[in-house]
């Protein structure tokens, strides 16, 4: 029969571990690589909508009287 030693082989460990650590880190460092690029495409994105100028209405007489009238309940309510 053959016999395997019981010795721990420190070395193929550290070797393991240290393979394992670059690989997680240099996932990690492409992960965020792409996230920046998707994100930078993405404020970009979002600074050309913010150029855009939107047609504004004011509010109707009819809404400014119901708005009024809110304002008016909450603050009859809270100053009890």
């Amino acid at each position: 029969m053959a016999t395997q030693s019981d010795d721990i082989d420190v070395g193929l460990l550290v070797r393991i571990g240290l393979i394992g650590s670059f690989l997680t880190i240099a996932v990690s460092y492409a992960v965020t690589g792409l996230h920046y690029v998707e994100d930078d495409y993405l404020s970009d994105k979002r600074a050309l909508e913010a150029q855009v100028v939107e047609h504004v209405e004011a509010p109707s007489a009819d809404a400014l009287a119901d708005t009024e009238a809110a304002r008016q309940a909450v603050l009859k309510r809270y100053t009890r």
